[in-house]
């Protein structure tokens, strides 16, 4: 009870005061606007036609705009690191091979997600990401080891656009799309 009372005097709210849930509901305000601008600078994104890559401080990575495209995700879960990219049809073959070069000369685990476009899936579409997964195995270099990623990814439609967008927490494994994105 002693520790509501510190708790409210923090607020500045007293158990009478009509304006309390005001000042909780502001302190709740600040906390994920504090929230997301702490996700904003911990993370990369990739817009079209772009391959991003994480690094130490920037251990968020996503993809945004994926309407007519397709996004990819490698995960190296043990390193805690990924690279992401959005590739429209006409490029996405050149776009996974400079993925998998990134990705160096160690022997690595690579957990993959592959995520079809917005404006794909309206049109029953698929045909890119069958053709991605055909790509994958065949320039997959001996050293890696390519498995499809453990944490569903399922992409947030975006506000007022016809596309997907996500974003995944390297270190936590997790989505934090909704945490990110508006």
């Amino acid at each position: 009870m002693e520790e509501d009372n510190l708790i409210l005097e923090e607020f500045n709210v007293e158990d009478n005061n009509d304006n309390s849930s005001f000042h909780i509901d502001r302190y709740v305000a600040d906390n994920n606007n504090a929230l997301k601008k702490s996700l904003e600078q911990r993370s990369i994104i990739a817009h079209k036609d772009e391959i991003v890559s994480s690094n130490e401080i920037q251990n968020i990575i996503g993809v945004t705009d994926i309407d007519n495209s397709y996004a990819i995700l490698f995960y190296d879960r043990k390193n805690n690191y990924g690279i992401a990219c959005n590739t429209n049809s006409d490029n996405k073959v050149e776009m996974l091979k400079e993925m998998i070069n990134k990705l160096g000369n160690e022997k690595l685990i690579i957990e993959y997600s592959i995520i079809v476009g917005y404006q794909l899936v309206e049109q029953n579409d698929y045909s890119g990401y069958n053709d991605l997964l055909y790509y994958l195995e065949v320039y997959s270099p001996n050293n890696i080891d390519f498995i499809p990623n453990n944490t569903e990814i399922k992409p947030k439609k975006c506000k007022n656009k016809n596309a997907y967008e996500f974003a995944f927490d390297l270190v936590n494994s997790t989505i934090v799309s909704d945490d990110l994105f508006d």
